[in-house]
C-alpha cells in the first residue's frame, strides 16, 4: 500500500492527473452515497438533514464523561447542559459566563472542567453505542445549509433513529465479511502499543460502525474502476481521509472541526472521539463537502495539489521531485 501511495504521489508531482478523474470521483461518491445515505440522514416530514459530526465518549464502566461545550458557530456557542441534558446555543459573552436557559446551570467555553460535577456525565444506557465501548451523546446535523446540534440523551426518537442506522450499518458490514478480511490485525510496535493495551487489536475497531460500512462501500466502488491511475488516486484520497474519519480523530470546539489523527506519531484513541461522516456533502454538489477532512475533502485536495503543481516554474518542478525522491527512496 505504501509503495502504491508513493508512486501515485510522484505521478501527481509529474503534473499528470487525467481530466476524467473528476468524473470518476463524482460517480464513486454518487454510487456510494446512494448505498449509505440511509445511515447518515435524518428525515421527518419535509425536513431532511445530513448527519455531520457525532460526538462521543469512551465508557468508564457504565458511565461516560464529556465537555458540555460543543462548538462555536460564528458568534454563537453550543452547549449540552450537564444538569438537564438539553442542547442550547447562546451568543458569545465577554466574561465567558453562560447559563442554561432551561435550568439555569452555569457554564463556560474555556477548559476549566477539572471538577467532576462540571463535566457532562451520562449513563451508557442513555446514549447510543456507535462502536465497541464508544457512546454518542450529541449529533451535529446540516439542514438547509444550517448547522445545529441535537441531544441524544433527551430525544428518544433521535436515539431510536441512530440505533436503526447502526443496525443497517452492521448489515452492510456483514455483507462484506465473506469477501474481504475486515478484521486485519494491528501490528505490535511503539506507535500502536497504546491502542493495543486498550484492547483494540484489529483495524476495524478504530472506526465506528457507520464509518466502516461507508469505507467498505467506497472501496468496492473504487476497485471497480478500470483506469489504474484513477483508481490509485481515489485510493490515495480514501487513505488520506481516514485521519479524520476514524475514532482516532477529535473534535475541536472553537472551529467546530475535526482534529485529524496522527498529530502525535501514535495510534491513540482520545477520551472523546468524533464520528465524521466520510461522504457529507452539499445536496446537489457531490464535490462540495461538509466538515473537514472527509473523503470528498481529500479528492478536492488532490485537485488543489494539481493546480499548485501547474503554477510552479518548470525549473523548480525537477528540484521538487528530486527532494521528494530523497525522502521516499527505499533504504
Amino acid at each position: 500500500m505504501a509503495s502504491i501511495i508513493t508512486r501515485t504521489q510522484l505521478e501527481i508531482l509529474n503534473n499528470h492527473i487525467p481530466t476524467i478523474f473528476i468524473l470518476y470521483a463524482q460517480d464513486v461518491i454518487r454510487r456510494s452515497w446512494n448505498e449509505v445515505k440511509g445511515i447518515w440522514s435524518l428525515s421527518k416530514g419535509k425536513i431532511s438533514a445530513i448527519e455531520l459530526h457525532t460526538l462521543a465518549s469512551l465508557a468508564k464502566g457504565n458511565i461516560c464523561y464529556a465537555n458540555p461545550y460543543l462548538a462555536k458557530h460564528g458568534k454563537n456557542l453550543w452547549f449540552i447542559c450537564p444538569t438537564c441534558l438539553r442542547v442550547f446555543n447562546v451568543s458569545m459573552s465577554n466574561d465567558d459566563t453562560y447559563h442554561c436557559p432551561i435550568c439555569g446551570t452555569p457554564l463556560r467555553s474555556t477548559p476549566r472542567y477539572k471538577e467532576q460535577e462540571r463535566l457532562l456525565r451520562f449513563r451508557v444506557k442513555d446514549a447510543v453505542e456507535i462502536a465497541p465501548k464508544v457512546y454518542a451523546y450529541a449529533i451535529e446535523v446540516v439542514e438547509g445549509g444550517k448547522r445545529r446540534f441535537l441531544s441524544l440523551l433527551k430525544d428518544e426518537v433521535l436515539k431510536s433513529t441512530l440505533e436503526r442506522q447502526i443496525k443497517e450499518a452492521k448489515r452492510i458490514i456483514d455483507k462484506f465479511k465473506n469477501e474481504v478480511n475486515i478484521a486485519l490485525k494491528i501490528p505490535s510496535g511503539v506507535e500502536t502499543e497504546r491502542v493495543r493495551r486498550k484492547g483494540y487489536l484489529t483495524f476495524d475497531k478504530l472506526f465506528s460502525y457507520r464509518q466502516l460500512a461507508t469505507y467498505l462501500v467506497l472501496a468496492k466502488e473504487i476497485v471497480r474502476i478500470n483506469n489504474d491511475y484513477v483508481r490509485r488516486l481515489l485510493t490515495l484520497a480514501l487513505s488520506d481521509s481516514v485521519r479524520s474519519c476514524s475514532l482516532l480523530a477529535m473534535f475541536y470546539q472553537p472551529y467546530a472541526k475535526v482534529n485529524p489523527a496522527f498529530i502525535i506519531k501514535s495510534y491513540w484513541l482520545p477520551k472523546n472521539p468524533v464520528e465524521l461522516n466520510p461522504l457529507a456533502h452539499v445536496p446537489g454538489d457531490m464535490l462540495k463537502p461538509y466538515g473537514r477532512g472527509n473523503f470528498i475533502s481529500a479528492v478536492r485536495k488532490i485537485l488543489r495539489v494539481q493546480q499548485w503543481i501547474k503554477n510552479i516554474p518548470i525549473s523548480n518542478k525537477s528540484s521538487l521531485r528530486n527532494k521528494y525522491l530523497i525522502y521516499t527512496k527505499p533504504s
